[in-house]
């Protein structure tokens, strides 16, 4: 194949729940593409304000509904500047909503990391996460994540691109180099070697807490409550 300037691929962009290895991914993307990240965030993670190098004190707003239509605006302003089509990787985690609705309307690289929503909720509780609650229309449900995390989810699937899946991705290598591969098919993707001893015991790990009652249990739920929420 041609050798083809880094500079000139057009940027990447992948989004996923929170918890989702997408950090890892942007770093593995970043290296085999040679795509730059901004300097001004870690891990290209460019609206989540506790990220960013120049920022307040205080925490940025996460998870912000489409039905905010101000604050949706300030944020498709600031993307439309910060993103560059060419020669950069970012990614984003924390709003699914305003970023699955930017995303529609780019012609940006995209690759959605899809992890089963029962494993992010665990792994968010086990964190001290819990602003996904913010996001819900319904006040009785302000106390769980599920709703957000099932409607993110849902946001999420609608934008065209690449999917990976994270049993896929923490089983082997391969399934994420055939989605660059589909991604940037004028380019080799070179191997992907992300899988090591660490790694391996934090796949292990994972696998053996779905057997966890708490986490059948927020299975159960997740199973109950995805028919009833409006897309």
């Amino acid at each position: 194949m041609p050798v083809v300037e880094a500079s000139s691929l057009r940027s990447l962009f992948i989004v996923s729940l929170p918890r989702s290895l997408s950090t890892l991914v942007h770093h593995v993307c970043c290296t085999a593409l040679g795509l730059r990240s901004p300097r001004w965030t870690s891990a290209g993670e460019i609206l989540n304000a506790e990220r960013l190098a120049v920022r307040g004190d205080g925490p940025g707003t996460r998870v912000t509904p489409l039905s905010d239509r101000f604050r949706c605006e300030q944020l498709f302003d600031f993307l439309d500047t910060a993103v560059r089509p060419l020669g950069y990787c970012y990614k984003d985690v924390v709003q699914p909503f305003v970023t699955a609705d930017w995303l529609g309307r780019q012609s940006l690289a995209v690759l959605r990391i899809r992890r089963p929503i029962a494993d992010v909720a665990w792994s968010m509780r086990q964190a001290g996460w819990d602003y996904p609650p913010a996001a819900a229309d319904d006040r009785s449900q302000r106390g769980s994540p599920l709703p957000s995390l099932i409607r993110a989810a849902r946001a999420l699937d609608r934008v065209h691109g690449e999917v990976v899946d994270f049993d896929a991705l923490v089983q082997g290598e391969d399934a994420l180099r055939s989605a660059l591969q589909a991604l940037y098919p004028a380019i080799g993707i070179p191997p992907l070697p992300y899988i090591d001893d660490r790694f391996r015991a934090y796949r292990d790990e994972v696998l053996a807490r779905r057997k966890d009652r708490e986490w059948e249990s927020i299975a159960q739920r997740v199973k109950l409550m995805e028919p009833e929420l409006s897309v």
